[in-house]
């Protein structure tokens, strides 16, 4: 499952096997704004996303998690200033 904590900048993930985990930013019009790599072991995972999220003007989001068997979950979040 994906999920998001600490006002978008915290990506909650629950993985069951060790995975490479393609991150991506998406903003509403599907345009990719960031993405990174993570490699994780099987379980409970909190990644940091201040790399992605630093320089986002108002508006709604997507993260999107892509794992290597090309599954993909995601969740919207909105920016407020």
């Amino acid at each position: 499952g994906v999920g998001r904590a600490g006002g978008g900048r915290v990506l909650q993930v629950v993985v069951e096997l060790v995975r490479e985990l393609e991150i991506e930013l998406v903003d509403i019009l599907g345009r990719t704004i960031g993405s990174e790599t993570v490699h994780a072991t099987a379980g409970y995972h909190e990644i940091q996303l201040p790399n992605l999220t630093q320089q986002l003007s108002a508006g709604a989001y997507f993260v999107r998690v892509t794992r290597q068997d090309s599954s993909v979950a995601s969740c919207r979040f909105i920016v407020t200033h």
